[in-house]
């Protein structure tokens, strides 16, 4: 099983490097869910990082609305990363209506060819979600990162399991949000993922404001799901 990493700063790459973890989705500013990071920040964490590095693209916190100008900004910040060595990215699209929106979806999976994609858990505003999961599956998506009908993923692991059966492996439903050692175990049993998704940021670290992944968190995660 493979363990994807939410990174928001170099300390927490570090950690990910010296436990062995798969994947990285880079981003910054934890407190607003993530942002796109500085070309300075994924520089510094390609250098270190041999894994697969996914870059969030997601040039401001609140709604996954965005202008065209905004779009614009954010292909050419993918172009810019692939440049610099990114392996893939993450994001998601949003109409007015809670519907993806396929026309930047179609164009931006244009300009990450062929790098894999994922929808972030902006899909979980999604009103009809088997609609949106036609959506993601017709234009070639990679996987949608979702905590399901849940504030978590294990708050949303029914929705989940139901969501996997639905697209029969033909994309990768990746839990994510709040998934922790204490809580990790129940979805693993139920859901059976292929992958998983978490920060591995404690409550601890957080009310002090320090958005670092604890080291033996995530030792706790790997030995799970290893």
């Amino acid at each position: 099983m493979l363990l994807e990493l939410a990174t928001f700063n170099i300390e927490s790459v570090h950690i990910a490097v010296k436990a062995g973890v798969d994947r990285l989705e880079l981003c910054e500013d934890y407190s607003i869910g993530g942002i796109t990071p500085s070309l300075s920040f994924f520089n510094e964490a390609r250098k270190l990082f041999h894994n697969d590095i996914f870059v969030m693209i997601r040039p401001r916190p609140r709604s996954f609305v965005y202008s065209d100008d905004e779009f614009e900004r954010m292909l050419q910040n993918v172009e810019k990363f692939i440049e610099l060595g990114a392996d893939g990215f993450v994001s998601g699209f949003m109409s007015e209506d809670q519907t993806i929106n396929k026309k930047q979806l179609g164009q931006f999976l244009n300009v990450c060819q062929p790098l894999p994609f994922t929808f972030h858990r902006a899909f979980d505003q999604i009103l009809d979600w088997k609609l949106g999961l036609d959506i993601l599956l017709k234009y070639g998506c990679a996987r949608v990162l979702t905590s399901g009908d849940g504030r978590t993923a294990d708050e949303g692991r029914n929705r989940i399991v139901q969501m996997m059966e639905y697209v029969k492996g033909e994309i990768t439903i990746l839990p994510g949000g709040g998934i922790r050692s204490g809580n990790l175990q129940t979805i693993l049993k139920l859901c059976s993922p292929t992958e998983i998704h978490t920060a591995g940021i404690l409550e601890e670290n957080l009310r002090n404001g320090k958005f670092v992944v604890d080291e033996d968190e995530l030792l706790k995660i790997l030995a799970m799901i290893n």
